[in-house]
């Protein structure tokens, strides 16, 4: 059982360079950079894709269709992406495939509520840095839970 929690699935999660797509341009090349290699680094970690996109306008479609659109085909089907819309400051944050049952309804709102502050603020070096830990958090959990119960059985 020990084994088994620590069994990943091989997925061709990296089908782009990058899990951050900063279209608004947000973000300095450092910072840009940091929370590349972070979300890679969690991604790859978790065989789970984690992604920020910030663009300017959505066009006539909604958030969510929009989020949707642009990461089916594009990510793995296992993953969760922020979308943040500048000119009409809208966000989404939508999980796909194994993400629907590590963030529910309650676990986006927490998201939201730690995240969007800071968006407000203008921070969103700060917003990014903490969806990627709070993602890194949520999806390591499952991992412990899983190897506490292997050892206790």
């Amino acid at each position: 059982m020990l084994c088994l929690a620590f069994s990943t699935s091989a997925y061709a999660s990296l089908l782009v360079d990058s899990r951050i797509e900063d279209n608004a341009h947000l973000l300095t090349s450092s910072q840009k950079q940091a929370l590349s290699d972070k979300l890679n680094e969690i991604s790859d970690k978790h065989n789970f894709d984690v992604v920020i996109v910030t663009v300017d306008s959505v066009g006539n479609k909604t958030p969510e269709n929009y989020t949707i659109d642009y990461y089916k085909g594009k990510y793995s089907e296992n993953g969760i992406i922020l979308l943040l819309a500048t000119e009409s400051r809208d966000y989404w944050i939508q999980p796909f495939g194994s993400g629907l049952k590590h963030f529910d309804d309650n676990d986006l709102m927490n998201i939201i509520d730690e995240v969007i502050p800071d968006i407000s603020d203008g921070k969103y070096y700060t917003a990014f840095k903490n969806f990627a830990d709070i993602c890194n958090k949520r999806l390591t959990f499952p991992v412990v839970k899983y190897t506490l119960i292997s050892l206790v059985v």
